[in-house]
């Protein structure tokens, strides 16, 4: 009575063994080799063979392959035929059996190969592996020795394993499948992060234009409202000056002696209108020049480059602030005279107002503009400094990821345009390391940039 119950237990820790082993994570080769050693365990199953069964392609596959007498095929894949394997197919239900019976198979025309010995099986036992209605393959025990014969019972519990096989592909099926979906939501929404990195662009570069068209109006209305009373001026001045020129030869020297008689400061008076007539036509000349400056970036071809002289273009920049906010504001400028690069000068102008604009927003005066080349000769570096609080060191990482961060936010749009306006033109921007109470933004240019 004890054998039995032992024998019992035995059964039902090797049938919790197969259920358990189907639930786990292993590789397909190991899966198999770990469930032929647990079913040999219940029967003597040296020759073991896993067929899977493809409807579509109406053919079989060995998935896994172990025999006494012959290696595993090196061919794989073979058509839907007329082999014992193939019977079970058609039959769609366990089949048990002996040598008679399958040379009985074999005269009555229902088999006509095998795989292997034919002559040396002794006893044979394929369960096919159904889940509902599906056929998935066959599971297939034989024995080439007399002392092992397979029975009813041997068939059923060949049935158990091949249930649970079942169960297996179908779990492996639907893990292939949900890794096939997993693989299309990542690619879907790569294209979708794609579009909307394209759509950042395409918003950030309407913006870019939105603000152009902003600064190139202003430039024309100031230069209409300058130009003409700044024409009739310079006009009047000349004529002024021809006055003031012209008015000691016409006077007779009797007279001018009568007058500086009267008026003896006359002669110094004469001479100082003429001086303050010349440093007031000067000055009306700077200011011609200055709207021309202030214009000058508006008309710029926006796709070109050119030569640029980086300390009149600062200067025009500077100017630009202070018509922008209609008030003065110092910037301090340094820059030797003769720097020149070739860029986008309309494109490089919107940075670093774009720049300075920040640092009034969120930095303290003065204000501070350097350019200057590097070490190497081949870059230029233009830095706006401001006395503020400093800045986040993240920030330009994060608006370089998160060019959305305006939107979010509403903070950091002039600092994301001019990180996508300085790509455009082939630099970089960054945040040179800071001391408190200072914050400098450099942009590093090559000597020849643009897009």
């Amino acid at each position: 009575m004890s054998t039995e119950q032992d024998k019992l237990s035995g059964l039902s820790k090797t049938l919790f063994s197969i259920s358990e082993l189907s639930y786990a994570d292993l590789a397909e080769t190991t899966y198999f080799a770990q469930l032929h050693q647990c079913v040999h365990q219940l029967v003597h199953c040296d020759n073991f063979m896993i067929v899977l069964y493809h409807p579509d392609q109406s053919s079989l596959e060995i998935a896994y392959f172990s025999d006494q007498k012959d290696a595993c095929p090196a061919v794989k894949h073979f058509a839907l035929g007329d082999g014992i394997t193939s019977y079970v197919i058609r039959q769609r239900k366990p089949i048990l059996l002996d040598a008679t019976a399958i040379q009985r198979l074999v005269q009555q025309g229902e088999i006509a190969s095998v795989l292997g010995h034919l002559d040396s099986i002794v006893s044979w036992l394929g369960v096919p592996m159904l889940l509902e209605d599906e056929l998935l393959g066959v599971l297939v025990i034989q024995s080439y020795s007399s002392d092992v014969k397979y029975q009813t019972t041997d068939l059923e519990l060949i049935a158990y394993v091949a249930a649970h096989l079942a169960a297996h592909f179908e779990r492996r099926k639907a893990h292939q499948e949900r890794q096939q979906l997993m693989q299309l939501l990542a690619e879907k929404n790569h294209q979708l992060e794609q579009a909307l990195h394209q759509l950042r662009q395409q918003e950030l570069s309407l913006i870019q234009q939105q603000r152009m068209a902003s600064f190139g109006k202003l430039a024309e209305s100031l230069a209409h409202e300058i130009n003409s009373p700044l024409g009739a001026t310079l006009c009047n001045l000349q004529l002024l000056q021809h006055y003031v020129e012209t008015l000691p030869k016409v006077i007779p020297a009797k007279a001018m002696e009568a007058i500086t008689q009267l008026t003896p400061e006359f002669p110094e008076m004469l001479a100082d209108a003429k001086q303050l007539v010349a440093e007031t036509e000067a000055s009306a000349s700077k200011i011609e020049t200055v709207v021309k400056q202030l214009t000058l970036f508006h008309h710029q071809d926006s796709t070109s480059s050119a030569p640029v002289h980086v300390h009149t273009l600062l200067q025009s920049v500077a100017l630009l602030l202070k018509s922008t906010h209609h008030r003065l504001i110092p910037v301090e400028i340094e820059c030797d005279s003769a720097l020149q690069l070739i860029t986008n000068k309309a494109k490089l102008v919107q940075v670093l107002f774009g720049l300075l604009e920040n640092a009034m927003e969120h930095g303290k005066p003065p204000l501070k503009m350097q350019a200057l080349l590097d070490e190497t000769e081949h870059h230029v570096l233009l830095r706006v400094i401001d006395q503020g609080s400093g800045v986040a060191p993240t920030l330009l990482h994060d608006l370089q990821y998160r060019q959305n961060m305006a939107e979010s936010e509403q903070k950091g749009l002039g600092l994301a345009l001019c990180i996508h306006t300085v790509q455009e033109l082939k630099g970089t921007l960054s945040l040179t390391p800071q001391r408190e109470g200072h914050t400098c933004f450099e942009v590093q240019l090559p000597m020849r940039s643009g897009s």
